[in-house]
């Protein structure tokens, strides 16, 4: 009997490191992180005369509607600047507005201001002509992996999940974080595992809420196996759920 019970915590654990390699392949589609190079749009701003942009000239960069500039005769002081855009979200929309008057005291005529994808490609241009361009659907790019929603989640901790028969398994733990969020997100485990925003408590084998708090959310999940979970406990679909636009998403990870 001894032996038919090790037999079968062997069988479990065979099983659940099956659903870490899982887990692993299946976060790291969004395991990038805030920066990542491969997001970074620039926007190359240049002074024709070559003396720096004069007087209140300034060029507004906005993200989703959030200011990133702006540039102005601080940062442009001689021929040309860079401004590096980092992180650009997934369908993101791109605002660039150049201000000041053409001839003196700011001499916009001189200025010009061209946004480039990560590629390199130039997408925008504004100067004394065209002072106002908007680029929709920015970061679209499957090759860019840029994050969608802003969202962010990490590799699990550990190498594997174990239990003893009537007792809830060692936990293990993944990072989430979100930026321009406009709903919660829901962790929802798979049968035989249960979830924590809390170490060692708190744990729910239904489904738990990531609050956001101002469109931010920076949070550690924990999951671990149930006390009644069974040598099956891996055959299950896991979600991390999030809401945009009214367009449901869902960030699964699984076993077999």
């Amino acid at each position: 009997m001894r032996n038919n019970y090790i037999k079968n915590i062997e069988i479990l654990l065979m099983k659940s490191q099956r659903l870490v390699k899982y887990l692993i392949l299946s976060l790291a589609i969004f395991s990038f992180t805030t920066g990542n190079s491969q997001c970074n749009y620039t926007v190359a701003c240049s002074d024709s005369w070559g003396d720096g942009w004069n007087g209140s000239s300034s060029l507004s960069i906005t993200v989703d509607g959030v200011e990133k500039g702006p540039v102005t005769g601080t940062q442009v002081t001689g021929s040309s600047y860079t401004k590096t855009l980092t992180d650009v979200p997934y369908d993101a929309t791109i605002v660039m507005t150049l201000s000041g008057t053409s001839g003196a005291d700011d001499y916009v005529r001189e200025i010009t201001a061209v946004l480039k994808d990560p590629d390199g490609t130039s997408v925008a241009t504004v100067n004394d002509g065209t002072r106002s361009t908007t680029t929709s659907h920015a970061g679209t790019d499957a090759s860019w992996n840029c994050t969608q929603d802003g969202i962010v989640a990490g590799s699990l901790s550990g190498s594997s999940f174990t239990s003893c028969s009537g007792s809830a398994g060692g936990e293990r733990s993944f990072s989430v974080q979100g930026g321009s969020l406009t709903g919660n997100l829901t962790v929802m485990p798979p049968s035989g595992y249960e979830v924590s925003l809390t170490s060692g408590s708190g744990f729910n084998s239904s489904s738990i809420t990531l609050t956001q708090s101002g469109g931010s959310l920076n949070t550690t999940v924990y999951a671990r196996l149930t006390s009644a979970a069974s040598n099956g406990a891996s055959g299950n679909n896991c979600y991390l759920r999030w809401r945009r636009y009214y367009c449901k998403c869902c960030h699964r990870f699984w076993s077999s």
